[in-house]
């Protein structure tokens, strides 16, 4: 099932990505083909009262006008990356169901039970409509050289699937005839290199667990319905997490691009607080006593274990106050919360009371760092009255690694990462050869994948690249005789019909973690090496780094938390906080007309007008208008207006201007207006357009973002380029 995700929708992306490299693209639309988008609604609605048969009179003829301004409109300011998987889809089609034919067929052999284990796809049509990307947001470069890229995913797919199992009683054939898929998904270029094409790889993955809905036909006259509509999902559902982090997949655009440059270790750690919950009801009962509820919850992160906090008993309004680690990749991952009222009885299960869920960085932008979440039903996602509030602090790696020893069962005290890169010289025959490494620490072991022979592939140097990402706890040894690692290469035997598959390993070599805290140069407890692995004549090239975690500061809200440089530990300090006093987490409104009523400040931003995109040249009378432009900025409440210079005869105008503000929340808004000046008095500026957003949306976008101007609601085209970022004192 891997295949289906990195050849066909990470495999759309990535094509997309080349082709915008290596050459210009032309992206006409098809102007006769109907969208079926709800959020184009307007344009249907348009285009069938413009292809209507009385479509000769004055006002279908105005609507044909308006259908295609607004058709122009659509394609000018969709997603570049939508447009080219537009023109290619044709093509993405044909590949994407060989690969999902290829992939998925074996792993409905092993993931179904019998009879199911024989379903086979007897046709795979992916249908017309194409993935679409949203909302694409390019953050800026990182100290580190590397650049992300965020944005929706969507995909409603009219497909024509069909599937067959031929050895379940009477004959099994149903079809899937839609496929929704939705969610976050996330590019990283790294690293980058002064040689074209810049890019050496990008790694790809969903930032958390997407939105998947199957649309079966022919199901209904089976009496295992229901029992089948299930397994496929889980399935098709648990396959998807091979690319949600913190799994990624990764494409070399350039083929000296190493995966240990390439790799990218976890931001840092993410400490979520379980503070309270109110609005709890009592169930009122016709017979016996009426049932407060005894309130526990189950909070994940991402696609993480579930954590139960302990149960509160006859309350409505719990406290708890308890905290758990979570290791943490992105500020985008989602933290999901579940409230339940624990029944005692073996017959009466636990009763839903509400799910809720926020991003880390929603939660981080707050000024204590805490957040009220209303809890909505798990069927009709309505609200319930009820409320929970959680805090999250991101705490950072270091080097120093005394917390490895310090903490409880809930804390993550270190990071032992184990990268297998590479193999060399594997002792068999080429065809025969499908080897991989396991890895083993703590009594768990973790395999790399297997590489076999096929073009294109080296299977006797096979490239593994393969990281494990392991939390230190509590009890895990990383000292004395028990802390080693052990590394094992093997060869797997694919089972046949008269033999059973029986994997043969070809050697093992034992790797000492006390080594890792004497390798302290630069401070990185890394060592990279390329040893023997027994007496077989193979060696392979691995990566060992251990970190600790700082308990002494977190990262606020007004920080963007980096990734690190490649080629070393994640024990990379990460910039902390300034600890600003708001008496009990409040933050008053700021009014002006009172200076001693001003409101406490969490820092200082400075707000920069960096560049604008899109304006044109207007043919007057008796001669031609290049802009001149400059943009006025108001920021929160504040009667003050920035007024930028004057950017003269330009369609591009780059200002690189900046101003700071005092900040009292990130929900503080940043209004910002266009405008073409005219040196003629008697001739007024005219405006271009305006646009407005919050200091915390820009930061959550990693401190830029470029907004495009609307003018009497229509949006211009035209776009301006802003960052923000908090200032020192």
């Amino acid at each position: 099932m891997r295949a289906i995700t990195v050849g066909f929708l990470a495999g759309s992306l990535v094509t997309s990505f080349l082709l915008m490299i290596h050459r210009k693209i032309s992206t006409k639309r098809d102007t006769t083909k109907d969208d079926d988008d709800a959020e184009e609604e307007e344009y249907r609605k348009l285009q069938a009262l413009a292809q209507s048969s009385a479509a000769s009179s004055k006002k279908n003829t105005n609507a044909a006008a308006i259908l295609f301004r607004k058709k122009d409109k659509l394609a000018a300011s969709s997603s570049f990356l939508t447009s080219i998987v537009h023109e290619l889809w044709e093509y993405l089609n044909v590949a994407g169901g060989d690969k999902i034919r290829a992939a998925v067929e074996p792993s409905f052999a092993e993931s179904l039970p019998a009879p199911l284990n024989s379903l086979r796809f007897a046709k795979i049509d992916l249908g017309t409509n194409p993935i679409r990307m949203d909302n694409v947001e390019v953050k800026q470069i990182t100290k580190d050289g590397m650049v992300q890229v965020v944005m929706d995913m969507v995909w409603n797919g009219n497909c024509d699937i069909q599937l067959q199992a031929d050895s379940y009683i009477g004959g099994l054939a149903f079809g899937v005839k839609n496929i929704k898929l939705s969610g976050h998904f996330s590019l990283w270029f790294r690293p980058l290199t002064n040689a074209l094409p810049v890019i050496a790889g990008i790694q790809y993955a969903f930032i958390n667990p997407p939105y998947l809905d199957l649309k079966f036909t022919g199901l209904a006259a089976v009496a295992d319905m229901a029992y089948i509509d299930k397994a496929v999902r889980n399935v098709i559902a648990s396959s998807l997490l091979v690319v949600v982090l913190p799994n990624k997949g990764l494409y070399k655009m350039q083929t000296g691009c190493n995966f240990l440059d390439a790799y990218q270790p976890p931001l840092g750690v993410c400490a979520i607080t379980a503070v309270q919950s109110r609005g709890f009801i009592t169930e009122k009962k016709l017979i016996g006593k009426d049932d407060i509820p005894d309130v526990y919850l189950n909070i994940t992160l991402g696609t993480s274990a579930v954590w139960r906090t302990t149960t509160i008993h006859d309350n409505l309004a719990p406290i708890w106050n308890e905290s758990k680690d979570f290791v943490l990749h992105d500020q985008m991952q989602k933290i999901t919360i579940h409230a339940w009222d624990e029944d005692k009885g073996p017959l009466d299960p636990d009763d839903d009371l509400g799910y809720a869920s926020a991003l880390v960085g929603e939660v981080l932008l707050q000024p204590s760092r805490q957040l009220e979440l209303e809890l909505l039903h798990s069927q009709t996602h309505k609200k319930t009255d009820a409320y929970c509030t959680i805090q999250c602090d991101v705490l950072r790696w270091t080097t120093d690694l005394s917390s490895i020893n310090n903490g409880d069962s809930k804390q993550v005290l270190g990071l032992l990462v184990v990268i297998i890169n590479r193999g060399f010289n594997i002792p068999l025959e080429r065809k025969q050869a499908a080897s991989f490494v396991k890895m083993i620490y703590n009594k768990k072991e973790y395999q790399s994948a297997t590489i076999l022979d096929y073009a294109g592939v080296d299977a006797l140097n096979p490239l593994y690249e393969t990281s494990f990402e392991i939390p230190i706890v509590a009890g895990m040894p990383t000292s004395g005789d028990d802390a080693r690692i052990v590394l094992q290469l093997f060869n797997a035997t694919f089972a046949t019909k008269d033999n059973k598959a029986e994997n043969s390993m070809l050697g093992s070599l034992n790797f000492d973690m006390n080594l890792l805290k004497l390798a302290d140069e630069n401070d990185d407890h890394t060592i990279t090496e390329t040893r023997l692995i027994g007496e077989c004549g193979a060696s392979i090239e691995y990566r060992v780094s251990l970190s600790g975690v700082d308990r002494t500061a977190s990262t606020r809200s007004s920080k963007t938390l980096r990734h690190h440089p490649p080629g070393v530990s994640p024990a990379r300090l990460l910039p902390s906080a300034r600890k600003k006093d708001v008496a009990n987490g409040v933050v008053r409104k700021l009014d002006y007309g009172d200076e001693d009523e001003q409101a406490p400040t969490i820092g200082t931003v400075s707000i920069s007008v960096i560049q604008a995109r899109g304006l044109t040249i207007k043919q007057e009378l008796f001669n031609i208008d290049v802009p001149d432009a400059y943009c006025r900025i108001q920021f929160g409440a504040s009667p003050e207006v920035w007024k930028t210079s004057v950017h003269s005869n330009s369609c591009t105008p780059k200002w690189n201007e900046s101003k700071e503000y005092p900040l009292q929340d990130h929900s503080q808004v940043i209004s910002l207006e266009m405008w073409d000046e005219n040196e003629r008095s008697f001739d007024p500026d005219i405006e271009v357009g305006s646009a407005k957003t919050t200091v915390g949306k820009i930061l959550l976008a990693g401190g830029g973002m470029e907004l495009e101007l609307k003018r009497q609601g229509l949006l211009t085209g035209v776009f301006v380029t802003l960052r923000c970022k908090m200032v020192d004192e």
